[in-house]
């Protein structure tokens, strides 16, 4: 049920997407695909939004995940938390900060960890942060989506964290067998909460890569 959810709701926009779709050639490179001259085109993400939008059945909440950018290797374990980005994360960093602010409300709330490298991430995206500890590496699914009052919160929450945490709270959330989803370093996965029918659904409206900004 999942999987065809997938293909329904996710995949099929985004085969259909002339506005912000990249193709993979033979080499492993991208190219950028050009709509035709005079069209507005088709924006997979702009399509997903409104198929969630808020409808008479029951209000919507967004949960959006933010995984901070690459950051430097680090020799001592201990220190490791407290290691910053590196200069390719800073542009990596500031091209997804890009992004999400034409996409996030106003009124959205913001929560990072308090490690250097997650601090670093948000500050790319210029709008007012809180760090908590209940963020830091090694946190708990619970923990995140307590802080988040998800699924009963009333405004958007960005949440700039760390693997495997993002990734087993996609999971849960999703449903999946697996106990953790991969979730790489500055890519975005954005959720929404739902009720249909009286039940609370978690969808995924898009999920997104520094790379191919």
């Amino acid at each position: 049920m999942l999987r065809q959810r997938v293909i329904d709701e996710c995949l099929l926009a985004y085969l259909h997407d002339s506005r912000d779709a990249w193709e993979q050639q033979p080499d492993g490179s991208y190219v950028e695909v050009r709509r035709a001259k005079g069209k507005p085109g088709k924006s997979a993400q702009q399509a997903l939004m409104a198929r969630y939008e808020v409808g008479r059945e029951g209000r919507a909440v967004d949960l959006i995940l933010w995984r901070h950018a690459e950051a430097q290797e680090a020799a001592d374990p201990v220190r490791a938390t407290w290691r910053a980005r590196s200069r390719a994360a800073a542009k990596q960093a500031a091209r997804m900060a890009d992004w999400l602010d034409r996409q996030l409300p106003d009124g959205a709330r913001v929560l990072a960890s308090p490690a250097l490298r997650t601090e670093q991430t948000v500050r790319a995206l210029q709008r007012k942060y809180r760090l908590h500890d209940e963020l830091r590496p090694g946190a708990s699914p619970e923990q995140l989506l307590a802080l988040a009052g998800w699924p009963h919160g009333k405004a958007p929450v960005l949440i700039v964290g760390h693997q495997p945490t993002l990734g087993e709270t996609v999971a849960r959330l999703l449903g999946l067998p697996e106990r953790e989803c991969a979730v790489r370093k500055g890519a975005v996965w954005w959720l929404r909460s739902r009720e249909r029918d009286s039940q609370l659904q978690t969808v995924v409206l898009t999920v997104q890569s520094p790379d191919l900004l």
